[in-house]
């Protein structure tokens, strides 16, 4: 899991992903997305409904907390 936070900057470089860490542990990795300015782009775009499976893991929370933003 230590390696999976660490590559957060990755996902945030350039302000792509604004979030807020709630947990991170050797074996817990809690977040909130902020902003998604993928999720922004594709809502722009008019495909906001198939954005989570343009960019997203696949892990679902994560892509549906994207996609439906937490502001």
């Amino acid at each position: 899991m230590r390696t999976f936070q660490e590559i957060q900057a990755l996902w945030t470089k350039d302000d792509a992903l604004t979030v807020e860490v709630v947990t991170a542990t050797d074996d817990r990795f809690d977040f909130n997305v902020r902003r998604c300015r993928y999720a922004e782009t594709y809502r722009e775009m008019g495909l906001a409904s198939i954005g989570h499976l343009l960019s997203c893991t696949g892990t679902t929370p994560f892509a549906r907390a994207t996609m439906l933003g937490s502001n």
